[in-house]
This record gives structure tokens, sequence and C-alpha cells, in this order.
């Protein structure tokens, strides 16, 4: 982009080819201004150097309009000043390192505007004590039609197609089935299994009592959120050496919820991580739950990242883990259960494309002043808090491989700035490609953007979404993505799209004027499940200020919010095909349609069986064998049904006596009502990352 300093109520417009030792391309900058007349004038400038690359860049501009007013040509000097105000991409694959070059969709400008985008919880007391709370650990997962977002302080379910509320409960009330401890929730997780249709719900509970501290783990009975759930609580408790637990990740597979948790001494440092297995077939078809645990022997291996697993055949689920500033790893739980799975632990790989900088937590992200009133911390609004470089959310095993994302500062030594690193490996652990989202320029004193709490999702297409909190000396903190498509360039992202700017300044530390000022401490992004193409991603933004006050207790007039985008890639759709026992449909599972083709399926009976029926979008197309989907714009569903014959009663002779035979037409499952909750206690047998939850008794308006 070009930054211009022009006399009042004059615009420049112009077009230059970008010419380096990399590539070249044309870029049409237009600087908006006051539109009165236009005069051409000559201006010629041979080549400017951009600061916006690490290697020379170098910009020849074609052609030159300063518009201006009054029908009179421009008087005295034009400065410019190139910057690129487009993130650095860098794409790194086993060829290499290849840096964001003219040909990437970042500098084509390339974004995927969002669709559905909406308000979600923000900070309001907890509706059922008048606590507020800091940090919200930002969280939440959508359904078919409803979305169901958890934070420290409440449980909200929207309408996903709107984002009105539906209802609002603290998170006492929501996990008081359990039998924990009030107020003593936090580290919420939520995602949305779209094999069994089911919301599962995770928190830490009794989180200040070194003997009990637990892990509240709800099943939802349907896919309907605001429908009735199983809830189940076991102890974290390993020994008096390992007592105390924070910061717990969730995923699964079609075989075990996987749920790593930190291990803390007595003196609350951590020094490992232990995984839980809970056996998922059991939770879904009982109302008990079996639960095995795996501890690290290894210290400072904290925050392992089960994954989301997306496929109903894959039996080992897998647990990444941040191993060190160059290095991660990738651990396996084999076994179908329900017994005793086997919990392999894998060895350090070295990730390629240079190593970073932990960073570490300290208050480090720039802001801008507030709109009105002051800083506590003077000119120099006060920062917010930086988290580590561990990786805090889900990764996503997809179509054969694994994605996940860390936080990391950059360069690695003497760091001036924090992005975001994305990573796609195989099941093996080898590296397949990755990439960096960052302004190689940015400082915390220059108006240039740092990129954290990041969250990824992967859909059918391959295609897939990173969400994360910009931050900028010059801005306040928004909420945005960035997105690749599997049909772009190796290793790039589109452009990011900001779908929430701050509002406000935001400082609140409930302690000092310098104390933590906590953000995130984790952010979620999900595929829908209605068509496995579209994403959604819910992120922090700093939202208006109540009041001027700036003090360290609940009169402080700064609010944090979370707001919803969705958004379509576009290219492609998914029909999703099914098909029940007695005979097949092919092809079967998630088909991947690009948008104006065709698609065809043969429905087939096995022998001695029927088909009874076909259903496309849920509409009966009657006993047919063959379906097209014609220009395909929209995802779809078909789904074919099959009879089998009607036998008996009959009389089958064995031996000296008879038996009779009847057809039972149904079966019905009726398991006993489960308990309120089911209590386990523990199952046999490195400095914090994500801190206590802050709580103060409540807002002073």
């Amino acid at each position: 982009m070009l930054q211009l300093e022009l006399a009042p109520g004059l615009r420049i417009r112009a077009v230059a080819r970008r010419e380096d030792e990399r590539a070249s391309a044309v870029l049409a900058v237009v600087c908006l201004g006051v539109v009165a007349s236009m005069v051409a004038i000559a201006f010629e400038l041979a080549t400017a150097k951009s600061a916006g690359h690490a290697q020379t860049s170098h910009y020849v501009f074609t052609g030159i309009t300063v518009l201006g007013a009054g029908g009179s040509t421009a008087g005295g000097s034009i400065n410019i000043t190139i910057v690129d105000d487009v993130p650095v991409a860098t794409a790194i694959n086993a060829g290499g390192v290849t840096e964001d070059s003219a040909t990437t969709v970042v500098d084509g400008n390339v974004k995927t505007a969002p669709g559905n985008s909406f308000a979600g919880l923000d900070d309001i007391a907890m509706a059922d004590s008048g606590y507020i709370i800091i940090p919200p650990d930002v969280n939440g997962t959508v359904g078919p039609t409803k979305i169901f977002q958890m934070l420290n302080n409440n449980v909200r379910i929207l309408d996903k197609a709107t984002g009105a509320v539906l209802s609002t409960v603290g998170t006492n009330t929501f996990w008081a089935p359990t039998g924990a401890s009030a107020n003593n929730y936090t580290d919420p997780r939520a995602l949305y299994d779209p094999y069994n249709n089911r919301f599962i719900a995770l928190m830490q509970g009794d989180l200040d009592k070194s003997t009990a501290n637990s892990l509240c783990l709800a099943i939802s009975d349907t896919n309907d959120p605001q429908g009735t759930w199983h809830m189940y609580r076991f102890s974290c408790y390993e020994n008096s050496t390992y007592q105390y637990a924070d910061f717990p990740t969730m995923g699964f597979n079609k075989n075990w919820i996987a749920i790593s948790i930190n291990m803390y001494t007595s003196a609350q440092t951590a020094v490992r991580r232990s995984v839980f297995m809970v056996h998922y077939p059991t939770l879904l078809n009982s109302n008990t739950a079996t639960v095995y645990r795996a501890d690290n022997a290894t210290s400072n291996i904290i925050c392992g990242s089960p994954v989301v697993t997306y496929s109903t055949a894959q039996d080992t689920e897998f647990v990444m883990q941040r191993r060190g500033t160059s290095t991660y790893s990738i651990d396996y739980i084999v076994g179908a259960g329900p017994s005793a799975p086997t919990y392999v632990t894998g060895a350090a790989i070295t990730r390629p494309g240079g190593t970073w900088n932990a960073m570490g937590t300290s208050n480090y992200y720039p802001q801008s002043a507030p709109v009105s009133g002051s800083s506590v911390c003077g000119t120099t609004p006060c920062a917010i808090e930086r988290s580590d470089d561990n990786i805090r959310t889900p990764g996503v095993f997809r179509n054969g491989n694994i994605y996940f994302v860390q936080q990391v500062g950059l360069p690695s030594s003497g760091a001036t700035h924090v992005g975001i690193q994305w990573t796609q490996i195989t099941t093996n652990g080898a590296f397949v490609v990755g990439g960096r989202l960052q302004d190689t320029l940015a400082t915390t004193s220059n108006g240039r953007p740092h990129f954290a709490n990041p969250s990824i999702s992967v859909n059918a297409a391959n295609d897939f979404m990173i969400g994360f909190t910009r931050f900028s000396s010059q801005q306040h903190p928004g909420a945005g993505y960035a997105m690749h498509l599997a049909s772009d360039g190796v290793g790039t992202l589109r452009d990011t799209v900001i779908f929430h700017d701050g509002e406000d300044y935001y400082h609140k530390t409930f302690s000092t004027n310098t104390g933590r000022n906590r953000w995130g401490d984790y952010s979620a992004t999900m595929v829908d499940p209605s068509d496995d193409i579209s994403f959604w991603t819910v992120q922090e933004y700093a939202k208006a200020r109540k009041s001027v006050s700036d003090t360290t207790t609940g009169a402080n007039g700064s609010r944090w919010a979370t707001w919803w985008a969705q958004a379509t890639p576009g290219n492609s759709y998914v029909i999703a095909a099914t098909a029940s026992a007695g005979g097949t449909i092919t092809p079967a599972g998630s088909v991947v349609v690009n948008a104006g083709n065709n698609q065809a399926f043969a429905i087939a009976a096995n022998s001695c069986y029927a088909i009874t029926d076909v259903k496309v979008d849920g509409v009966s197309q009657g006993a047919i064998t063959a379906y097209t989907f014609s220009n395909v714009t929209a995802s779809h569903t078909i789904a074919a049904t099959f009879s089998a014959p009607t036998i008996g009663p009959y009389i089958m002779a064995q031996g000296n006596y008879l038996e009779t035979f009847a057809d039972v037409a149904t079966w019905t499952n009726n398991f006993a009502a489960p308990a309120a909750a089911t209590r386990f206690a523990s199952a046999a047998s490195a400095a914090s990352s994500g801190g206590r939850t802050a709580r103060q008794a409540g807002y002073a308006f």
C-alpha cells in the first residue's frame, strides 16, 4: 500500500509494478480523499524501496494521477512512503523456505469475506454469583442450528442463523450436577461431534482445592444444547508431589475423548502433564464412564493438544506437543477400548523454517490509547499480556494429515513481534508444509500488527481457517481470521480479515496497575457441521468502555467481549452420502464437489435386501437406484435406507425339541436415567501456561 502526504482536499491514484529478485506483478493502489476534479500531472519516480519485505523490492510507477480541488494542479512536493500493510506469509515445505512473493494470494489482497457475524458472550457478571472474571478463556462451538458458547463466566446458547440469545446461565448453574465447588471453574472447552451429533463440554472444577482438583465433562444427549446432558466428574489429584492441575485441552476420535492437563507441584509450578482418556462409546451408550490416565514422566513438557478427529474410521487418537523452540512431537492413544489403551510418547521432531522465540508470559501486546480518558500507565497505554508458544487449542486430523497452530516470537533472537505459526504433518509426525502469519516490521510501538491467540480448523475440501486477535499500538485489540484454500499456492494464506475492530482501550488486572492484563487465554475455530465446508470462529476484542475509570477494582471501565464470524470458501461444497444397513451408496461419506459440477450417486441393496427409500435433503425420492446433483451450488445430503424381507413366525426342528421364532420389529435401548453426576476417583496410574482465573465481586457502574 502507498502512504502519502498531500495537501488538504487532494488524493492520489497510482498504479505500480513491483520488481525484485523473486517475482513481479501489477499492483493497483488507491488512496481515497475528497473528490472534486481530476488533473493529470507528470510525476516520475524511478524506484522506491519497499520496507515490507526481507529482501529488496522495488516499485516502478507506471501512472500517477492527482485528484485535486477547484480544477487546479496540486502545487509543491508530494511525499510518498512505501509501506507494506499486508502481513508476510512465509511458506515452508520440504524444499526449504520461500518468502511471500507477488504470485501468492497474500500480496494479491485476496480475502474471503465473512457471512454471518454477531456478538457472543461478553464481560458481564456470572449470572448465578455476581462475580466478574478475567480472562474469559474464549471458546464455543456450533451445531446444526445452535451455537454453544461457554466462557469462564457464563454459558450462552445462540441461534446460529441470527445470533439471537436463546439462554444464558452461569457456569455454577450449568455444572452444579457434578458436585464441584461453586465459583471454582476455569478453562472451558467445547466441541461438536458431527458423527454422533453431540456437544462435548469440559471445565476444570474445584480449582482452589489442592487434593480435589477435578475435571467436569458433559455430553449432550442430542444435537440440541438446550436439551439434556450427561455429566461426569473425576479427580486430577495424582500424589502429594503433583497435586494441582490447570489448563485442560480436549480432543476426540471415535474411541476416546482425550483430555490433557498440566500437573503442578505443591509450589504450583507446572512440571509435567497428564492425559486422561475417556472411552467414548461407553459414555454415549451408558450412564458410566471408563477413564484411564497417562502421566508424562518428562519434566517441563506441558500443554498437550489432543486433536479433533474428522473421521469415522481413524482408530488412533493423536496428541500434539510443543517440545522446544524448533521442535514438536506427536503422541498416540492406541486401542479401541473399553480396556486400557496404549499411550505412546513420540520423539521430538525438528520443524523446518527456523527457530522461534518462546516469548513467555508478560504484559507485551501494544494497544492504542483510550477513546476518552487516559491510561494509568501514561502516554504509552498499558500493554496486554502475551502468552507462550505452547499449542493452546486443539489440533485437527483431516484426510490423513494433522494441522496445528501456535503463536511465536519472531525473529528467534531479539524478537520484535508475535506471529502465528501453522503446521501440517502426517500421522507419523513427518512435516508436510507450514507457514507463519506475521508482519516482519512490527514492533510494540510502530503501529504494525501482532497476531496472537490462534485456533485452526480444516474442512472436507482441505481448506483451513486460522482465527486470531490482532494487536497494534495504533489500534484497539480486534478479532480476525485468515484462510487458505486447497487451490491456493502451497504455504500461502489469504489476506487477513478483521471482522470486528477493537472499540476501545482494555486494561483490567484486579491487582496492581502493572499486574497481569489478561487476554485470551485462547480462542476457537471450527467447521460448520451442516455443510462441512463453512468455517466459524469466535474471537475476543476490546469492547467500548463503560467509563473512563482505569482502577484495579470492579469499578474499572474496561470490557472484553467476543464476536462470532462465519465464512464460506465458496469454491466447493459437500454432499453427505449415507446408507443404512443392508445396502450401499457410492460414493459415500463427505463428497466434495467443486462449484458448478455434477455429482452422481449409485444406490444398491445387498443380497436379500431391498431399497426402501432415498431422501435428498430430507425429501423422499422413492426406491431409486441412482441420483445426480447437477450444477452444484450448495451443500446437500442424500440418504439411502434398505429393508430385509419378512421372515416368520416359523418352526425350526432341532434334535428332539422344537423352538418357535418370531420377527422382532424394533430394538429399543432403554437405559436407566443417569444419576445427576457420576464421580470417579483418580484413575490408575514447567512454568504456568494458563494461570488461575481471577475474580472480583461485581461491577460498580
